[in-house]
């Protein structure tokens, strides 16, 4: 995941929306690793989804994030999750969390930002 990631992250191509679903795995953003898109899925059918590096989903009007799995979803004390809005008119961004028998837990020290612009 990470290699392919970096990949992704290094062009212009890939950076509207990145939508990772495993199946049968756990999905781990692991610490110094991050996702660049406006727009993030990461879904484990069957696993759990474990956030410790940086999901950047900024953009004009805001980004947006979901977070699913079947166990549980970990926001790790090193994550940093921005879908921020760029512009002054932007609506500011959405995260989405989402576990169906696991828990969701948020440590200290993560950052979290869906702001708003300044109007």
């Amino acid at each position: 995941f990470a290699a392919l990631n970096t990949e992704l992250n290094q062009g212009s191509e890939f950076n509207q929306q990145r939508s990772i679903r495993l199946r049968n795995a756990d999905i781990s953003l692991a610490q110094n690793e991050s996702i660049v898109a406006q727009q993030v899925l990461l879904q484990a059918d069957n696993g759990s989804v474990t956030v410790a590096g940086d999901i950047d989903a900024r953009g004009n009007k805001g980004g947006n994030v979901h977070l699913a799995a079947l166990n549980d979803v970990t926001v790790a004390s090193t994550a940093s999750i921005n879908a921020s809005a760029l512009s002054a008119d932007g609506e500011g961004g959405d995260l989405r969390v989402e576990t169906r028998n696991g828990f969701v837990e948020l440590q200290a020290g993560s950052e979290i930002n869906v702001a708003g612009g300044e109007n």
